[in-house]
């Protein structure tokens, strides 16, 4: 629903009550299309904060839906899931940078990672295992080795290349 003030479209938000929201709760469909839209967000997000970002988009979607505005209210669902599960990443996770991909999702585990990080020189190994393991920022990092932020983030990318490289030539035999 629109309505006009001063040239402008204002959005008008219907309010929702608990009968509404419970039948809207309980129905199949809506159930599907809330897993379908947090399905990439499992492992990411703790279950029960994912069946709460679920429900909070359900709300809102109800509140701000327009059923004349041309779509179906599963595809304005779906993506009101994904934006609560953003907002949640966003409010709650550091951001951090993701190991090369043939480092994360290769048949490596946990100990030829770090024998991968043991090849690297000793100041690479150090920054490496404070980025990933301690979970230190950049800027940590670069007051505790005396160096520039843009220093660390050079060297990180440096010894990642040099992981994927060792992973490439290790995993091939």
């Amino acid at each position: 629903m629109f309505g006009i003030t001063n040239g402008k479209k204002l959005r008008i938000m219907t309010i929702v009550n608990n009968e509404e929201y419970v039948k809207a709760c309980n129905n199949i469909e809506n159930k599907r299309i809330m897993r379908a839209a947090s399905r990439k967000y499992r492992g990411l997000i703790p279950e029960d904060e994912l069946k709460q970002c679920n429900m909070i988009a359900l709300w809102l979607s109800m509140e701000a839906f327009n059923p004349t505005g041309g779509r179906q209210f599963t595809s304005y669902l779906y993506e009101g899931v994904i934006q609560s599960c953003r907002r949640w990443l966003h409010a709650n996770i550091r951001p951090m940078e993701q190991l090369p991909f043939e480092l994360s999702v290769s048949n490596f585990n946990g100990s030829d990672v770090r024998d991968m990080i043991g090849l690297l020189p000793e100041n690479l190994q150090a920054i490496i295992n404070q980025r990933f393991f301690d979970n230190m920022t950049y800027r940590e990092i670069a007051d505790i080795h005396g160096v520039s932020y843009e220093t660390i983030r050079k060297r990180i990318k440096k010894a990642l290349w040099k992981m994927s490289k060792t992973s490439k030539s290790s995993c091939c035999v």
